[in-house]
């Protein structure tokens, strides 16, 4: 993530810098997933952890392991939910969910496995009122670019 998005982040009142992602559980993840994670996600993970767009519903982050059945905002319990429901539709993985209206997820249809490789994914907003998808930003930071210029950092 570049330093002035890292600026615009440090001086928004809902990014935190609790439960910051430790290398092993990044790594876990990637090893469920079965493909690794965007390289501005695992930058933002590492140095903040927790970020709210609205007052209610953060993106989803990772939390501790001892926690992480019961973390509703943790990427992984969300998967797992996702997929015990058969509601996964393929190549998608979940990242925000903000409101009933709309959801944001990674298009992991073309995942990244190897490691020399830069890992970003298109972010995707599905509108759940008419069920389409658009591409909504090219990375996560992109993303979190996009929503943080639309709450006016």
């Amino acid at each position: 993530m570049d330093q002035s998005l890292q600026a615009r982040l440090d001086r928004y009142p809902y990014s935190h810098t609790r439960n910051t992602a430790l290398p092993q559980w990044i790594a876990a993840a990637k090893q469920e997933l079965r493909y690794r994670l965007p390289d501005s996600y695992v930058g933002w993970l590492t140095h903040y952890g927790s970020l709210f767009f609205n007052r209610q519903d953060g993106v989803y982050s990772l939390a501790p392991p001892e926690f992480r059945d019961d973390a509703v905002d943790d990427l992984l319990y969300n998967y797992r939910l996702d997929a015990e429901a058969d509601w996964l539709p393929a190549g998608r993985l979940y990242i925000y969910h903000p409101d009933e209206d709309e959801s944001y997820y990674w298009d992991v249809s073309k995942p990244v496995h190897e490691p020399s490789i830069p890992v970003e994914y298109p972010m995707m907003r599905v509108d759940h009122m008419d069920g389409l998808a658009e591409v909504y930003a090219n990375s996560f930071a992109e993303f979190v670019d996009r929503m943080l210029t639309a709450r006016g950092y």
